[in-house]
């Protein structure tokens, strides 16, 4: 015979609690996460710029050691 068990209030207000705290987690994971993507992207531009001072070296030197250095998008 098959009947709804009742949840005792206080259990229900424990699991409640439970909830809270991991959707709390979550959202602390996300923000973490969009930090880091932040941060890559801060990086990302950081070696963009760095690649454009070197195209800039290499054609501003000519005939020099700089040519000798790997192009930026050949594979290293």
């Amino acid at each position: 015979m098959l009947y709804k068990q009742q949840i005792p209030r206080s259990h229900v207000e424990v699991l409640r609690s439970r909830v809270e705290v991991l959707q709390n987690r979550v959202e602390v994971l996300q923000n973490r996460v969009e930090v880091l993507q932040n941060r890559v992207e801060v990086l990302q531009n950081r070696v963009e710029v760095l690649q454009n001072r070197v195209e800039v070296l290499r054609s501003s030197v000519g005939v020099g050691v700089l040519q000798t250095l790997p192009h930026r998008n050949q594979v290293h």
